[in-house]
């Protein structure tokens, strides 16, 4: 039986993290979805409320108090989102990185939100406009009687009101670091690696290297699992050679910078963190990258572990004969399922562990 509520469990997380990986590449499809389906919704709760209570009818003066009330108090509500969006952005760029701000330009929350605060305000002028004094059946507006407007405006002022509250726990959520990461990681594809005008991985290294500098150790191990998941997962779906030799070349280059920076500030758990994940980025793309890939991610980790071991950091030395040892036997069953025999970066890779373990 608990077997059972434990296999249930792992599928629904399954569920949610492929909705949620799902989500994030199709991000404006996701929230204009979900805008279509609370509209239906509160379609049809209003529709209830309003014939169950009679409220369809109204009069002249009553209509013009209440679209006057709901078209003040939605234009005092934009104000106040927009300068709480702004502020929230101003937050964001100076505890991460100001590349971050694209994430907020980019969230379609905060545009859904003003169109529809927008069109329910014009829409309520538009109606206050029409109306005049007398019975409201004989004023036509669009092929319809003025009444149907009236209620329409209503419907758009509260379901505005109501979306206010889907905004706010997005918001929230976005200014969740993980997210704040994985929306940027989205950005990492193939071609856009070597794209040296905009680097998608450039904003999750510059949150690394701020966390790394204010010793926030979480921060830094989220960011850098996160960028080297999306960056070996681009280059296990590419399939030009070339550009696999450049992407890791320039990717390690960046874990080095990492690392580096880590050793001057004695930050022993992040530079364990680094050559884990190069470690983890080797074994991932283990036989399916070119050998002077593979070498020079090996050439980095060796790289790094030297400059910690100089600089006395013991847990490093550790950790690098770990991430040589799993690098090494990914890569060596990797290439022994494509060719009869291993290729030379497999007895390559075995030099490193057993030369790293005996000096070290």
């Amino acid at each position: 039986m608990g077997d059972e509520k434990e296999d249930s469990t792992l599928s629904v997380k399954a569920i949610k993290e492929k909705y949620h990986n799902w989500e994030i590449r199709h991000l404006w499809a996701t929230r204009f979805l979900e805008y279509v389906l609370l509209f239906v919704a509160w379609f049809l709760i209003f529709y209830l409320i309003f014939s169950h209570y009679s409220l369809f009818n109204t009069e002249a003066t009553s209509a013009r108090y209440m679209l006057s009330a709901l078209v003040q108090s939605q234009a005092a509500i934009v104000a106040i989102v927009v300068s709480l969006t702004l502020i929230a952005v101003q937050l964001s760029a100076s505890a991460y990185s100001p590349r971050v701000i694209r994430i907020f330009r980019n969230n379609p929350d905060v545009w859904l939100l003003l169109g529809l605060y927008g069109l329910s305000i014009f829409y309520g002028l538009l109606i206050l406009k029409t109306i005049r004094d007398g019975d409201l059946k004989e004023i036509i507006l669009f092929n319809y009687p003025i009444e149907i407007h009236i209620i329409s405006a209503y419907f758009l002022g509260i379901f505005s009101f109501l979306m206010l509250f889907r905004y706010i726990l997005s918001i929230i959520d976005l200014l969740k670091l993980e997210n704040i990461i994985n929306r940027l990681a989205s950005d990492i594809t193939k071609d856009a690696l070597l794209n040296s005008k905009e680097n998608p991985i450039q904003p999750i290294m510059d949150i690394v290297h701020g966390s790394i500098m204010k010793y926030d150790f979480e921060t830094m191990r989220v960011g850098l699992k996160v960028v080297t998941k999306a960056v070996a997962g681009a280059m296990i779906n590419d399939i030009d050679l070339d550009r696999k030799k450049k992407n890791s070349r320039h990717f390690c280059d960046h874990l080095q910078r990492v690392g580096k920076l880590a050793i001057s500030k004695m930050d022993e758990e992040s530079t364990a963190e680094v050559i884990e994940n190069l470690g983890y980025f080797g074994e991932s793309t283990a036989g399916k990258t070119p050998e002077d890939a593979t070498r020079q991610i090996a050439w980095t980790i060796e790289t790094v572990g030297k400059a910690a071991t100089e600089k006395g950091l013991e847990k490093v030395t550790w950790q690098v004969a770990l991430s040589f040892k799993s690098f090494g036997r990914s890569s060596i069953s990797e290439y022994k399922t494509r060719v009869r025999k291993p290729k030379l970066t497999s007895a390559f890779l075995r030099r490193k562990t057993l030369r790293w373990l005996y000096c070290h």
